[in-house]
């Protein structure tokens, strides 16, 4: 699941191969990952650590949190 529409977009930039694993949605009632790219939500996420986090210049850009207890009601 992905935090918002840049999200769903940005896949376009993955190669075929990748993009065929995957099922990105904005609403996903069981998400196997939530990915933020904190472009509408600069505070962070109720969901603890990220699994993954990208930072530039001390500042998180990107987090994927790999978890069963995301819910797109969150």
């Amino acid at each position: 699941m992905v935090a918002n529409n840049p999200g769903v977009f940005n896949a376009s930039i993955l190669k075929e191969e990748d993009i065929n694993r995957a099922d990105i949605q904005l609403f996903h009632e069981n998400p196997d990952y939530f990915v933020s790219n904190y472009r509408f939500h600069p505070e962070d996420y109720p969901y603890g650590d990220p699994w993954y986090r990208k930072k530039i210049m001390n500042s998180t850009i990107f987090s994927i949190w790999k978890t069963d207890t995301v819910s797109s009601e969150q």
